[in-house]
């Protein structure tokens, strides 16, 4: 119960912030893939603790080192979530 009346605050708030739109063009097919990443990241971080995002930790040209820190309950929360097919 707890946490619902955090989320809901979260939301709340989340609301009322001024927000930036991202529009994310992709191969057809490929949608639903970015899709389930950005929900993830969403449901991962916007359950209020900040963890790393790596990518591809296996690769063998130096950007594995590329990691992004994440604050879903602070200023990196995810609003919408929405796949537009073409």
């Amino acid at each position: 119960m707890k946490k619902l009346v955090k989320e809901s605050l979260n939301d709340r708030l989340f609301e009322e912030m001024e927000i930036d739109t991202i529009t994310i063009t992709v191969r057809k097919g490929s949608g639903e893939k970015m899709k389930e990443i950005l929900e993830c990241i969403k449901a991962c971080g916007n359950g209020g603790h900040t963890y790393e995002i790596v990518i591809d930790p296996e690769e063998k040209e130096g950007l594995s080192e590329r990691t992004f820190e994440w604050d879903g309950d602070g200023s990196d929360r995810v609003g919408d979530v929405t796949l537009k097919e073409g």
